[in-house]
């Protein structure tokens, strides 16, 4: 099924809310970093500071999880993160969901 504007405009949001901080934020070159296929272990191994979403998502998807709760974008990031998933199939699952009234 093609992707729909209101869907690309929805992962367009979730992409700007990700990135909304400086450029150079240690946020973005983790993201940038796993887009490019590097691995979220390298990529903080030797950082000072940590991207809060990194150890928050699992405990998102944990809490999810045991209330049942569908959240297709921080199973994408712990995908991501735990190194189980690629970006490209990433977006095609994403893509490929079914439109449904949110």
């Amino acid at each position: 099924m093609p992707a729909s504007p209101e869907l690309g405009a929805r992962l367009a949001a979730a992409v700007v809310e990700l990135f909304h901080e400086a450029e150079l934020s240690i946020l973005r070159r983790v993201g940038k970093g796993l887009g490019e296929g590097k691995s979220a272990r390298d990529l903080m191994a030797d950082r000072l500071t940590v991207a809060e979403g990194a150890s928050t998502a699992p405990v998102l998807q944990q809490a999810a999880r045991a209330a049942g709760v569908d959240m297709p974008v921080v199973d994408a990031v712990c995908g991501l993160l735990s190194g189980e998933a690629a970006v490209g199939d990433i977006v095609q699952q994403l893509l490929a969901r079914p439109l449904r009234v949110e």
